[in-house]
């Protein structure tokens, strides 16, 4: 009807939405359960068969890492295996079972075409030099930066096998990293930290105003995208952009929103899934609030493991002890063609 939603309806919608998410979330739930469910039927198969006596070496090299982390102290055998740790000034890497790295060992010259070569038609027996058309590349490097943080730990803590420390300090050290990571590979400054992708992503579409969107944008920065791209395409919003876009309506009258309805199936924007990063800038003048691309083209070099250091003098008057941990990561979109960004005036 091309107008504006009344009150009732706009009540309504917020009734239907609601409902929707609290199905969402139901489903979530369940899938949780299921996934849980079959994990421990698993494990008790494999328990079964297992000989109890003998210890994989990722429970070992577990063990000895919280026998550290706890008393500052190992024996010959924890020594042992901790020998693919790094023992740098009392520094080991955090247990390699707990995360899933791809190391690189030295910074990477990647080559980004910046121009596209063609095909032409040519008769039979013609010479191919008529059809001679030569990409352009340029080369970006992938180096290294490092991204750390430090907590303390009371001695009575350490102490206290009753304490869930290596929990607490692994999702720690996984939350603060993690976060400023993400930070970094969706919008970093490429200064002292990884080049994130709404840097480098070709604008496809600028939005008429500052902190509004419309399904017309929507579906115009969809179109951007080149076309052997977008079966592969995935859309990157910030929370509070997702909720502006769930409003919007085509001149039929229908929400542009999908939300995902059954098990395991994202919601979607013109049939593509939707990924929430709270680290997509939100809508505003010379923002970028929505990304959309084959993802899979920003690389990301992880320099092997999340080295971890106990501190035993710093804090010892006040009866502390202090741990801290960093990684070296990289990132860079490599083929910029792949990618479309809508950026706001």
């Amino acid at each position: 009807e091309k107008r504006e939603l009344t009150a009732e309806e706009e009540q309504q919608y917020n009734s239907i939405m609601v409902d929707v998410d609290k199905l969402g979330k139901q489903i979530n739930r369940e899938e949780t359960l299921q996934g849980i469910e079959g994990e421990i039927r698993t494990l008790t198969k494999s328990t079964e068969r297992a000989d109890e006596t003998k210890a994989k070496p990722a429970d070992e090299y577990r063990k000895a890492f919280m026998n550290y982390v706890r008393t500052n102290s190992l024996s010959n055998d924890e020594l042992r295996a901790l020998s693919v740790g790094v023992n740098v000034a009392g520094g080991f890497l955090v247990p390699d079972a707990l995360s899933t790295v791809i190391p690189t060992t030295m910074d990477r010259n990647i080559p980004v075409e910046t121009s596209k070569g063609t095909a032409f038609w040519i008769t039979e027996e013609t010479s191919f030099i008529a059809a001679e058309s030569d990409p352009a590349f340029g080369q970006r490097q992938l180096t290294s930066h490092k991204v750390a943080t430090m907590i303390r730990i009371s001695e009575e803590l350490l102490q206290d096998n009753a304490f869930d420390l290596e929990s607490y300090v692994i999702n720690q050290f996984a939350t603060r990293i993690g976060v400023r990571e993400e930070e970094a590979f969706v919008a970093g400054t490429g200064v002292g930290q990884p080049r994130g992708i709404t840097l480098d992503a070709p604008t496809g579409v600028t939005a008429a105003g500052a902190a509004v969107l419309t399904a017309d944008e929507m579906i115009r920065l969809f179109h951007s995208l080149p076309v052997p791209y977008r079966n592969r395409a995935t859309w990157l919003l910030n929370d509070t952009t997702i909720l502006a876009v769930r409003r919007l309506t085509e001149t039929t009258g229908q929400f542009i929103w999908q939300p995902g309805m059954q098990a395991g199936t994202p919601d979607r924007l013109y049939g593509r899934p939707v990924v929430t990063s709270p680290s997509m800038p939100t809508m505003g003048a010379g923002r970028v609030s929505v990304i959309i691309g084959d993802l899979s083209n920003y690389w990301i070099a992880d320099r092997r493991g999340r080295v971890f250091q106990r501190l035993v003098e710093l804090y010892a008057m006040t009866g502390q002890v202090g741990f801290r941990a960093y990684q070296r990561v990289d990132g860079l979109l490599v083929q910029t063609d792949a990618v479309r960004r809508l950026i706001h005036p």
